[in-house]
């Protein structure tokens, strides 16, 4: 699935560039940095939209996180957004599994077939997300699944945090992640699952401390 290149850009969106990227950077990195990502795009792998920074607003905040041979090293930049000549959602989960150690495997199809069960499918972020992207080394054996997913109504919210919550302690990975509510606020599952009160909301342009039960009226 494609993102419109028309509509704002979100966190955890893919985002491949032009070959003429370098032209259209909107702030500054060091020519290691530059002759890094070089390589990166050439061999057809995108970035990741992150979350803006003060003075990004003309350009698309975006990030690359190298593989473990690298120290999962992370390149953050802005671009002009005519740089950018593709988006598309985070990958899945079903996808990006098959990627995954073996002996995560099974507990992960489970997983992602219960989810898919009450209609919340579940996408991945992090390292899982890049290892399958690159195939290269980014999961050690504890490295968590960064999971997440956007919930239709209190009760699919509901229903999917009770199917994570009893699996933090399974046979498969730690699990992690975020709900994305309707309006683009992103909000830790585990904070929602645990019943706090009051939790860090993000979006691409901003973080606020905000009350759950105000957060989630908009969930029929």
């Amino acid at each position: 699935m494609r993102a419109s290149l028309h509509g704002r850009p979100t966190r955890h969106q893919r985002a491949w560039l032009s070959p003429a990227w370098p032209v259209h950077l909107a702030s500054q990195i060091s020519a290691e940095a530059r002759a890094t990502l070089a390589q990166w795009f050439a061999r057809g792998f995108p970035a990741v939209v992150c979350r803006d920074a003060p003075g990004d607003e003309a350009g698309i905040a975006l990030s690359v996180t190298l593989p473990a041979s690298r120290w999962h090293a992370t390149i953050r930049f802005t671009v002009e957004r005519t740089a950018v000549t593709r988006r598309a959602p985070p990958l899945p989960l079903a996808e990006a599994m098959l990627s995954a150690p073996r002996g995560w495997l099974a507990p992960l199809s489970e997983l992602e077939r219960a989810a898919a069960s009450l209609d919340v499918p579940l996408s991945v972020t992090g390292a899982l997300s890049w290892q399958h992207i690159t195939g290269e080394g980014y999961v050690a054996p504890r490295s968590p699944v960064d999971l997440l997913f956007h919930p239709r109504s209190r009760e699919q919210l509901d229903r999917i945090l009770t199917l994570l919550r009893v699996r933090e302690d399974w046979e498969g990975p730690p699990l992690v992640g975020e709900a994305v509510l309707g309006w683009g606020a992103a909000v830790s599952w585990r904070d929602l699952a645990h019943g706090r009160r009051r939790v860090l909301v993000r979006s691409s342009g901003s973080e606020t401390v905000e009350d759950v039960e105000r957060l989630l009226v908009g969930l029929r």
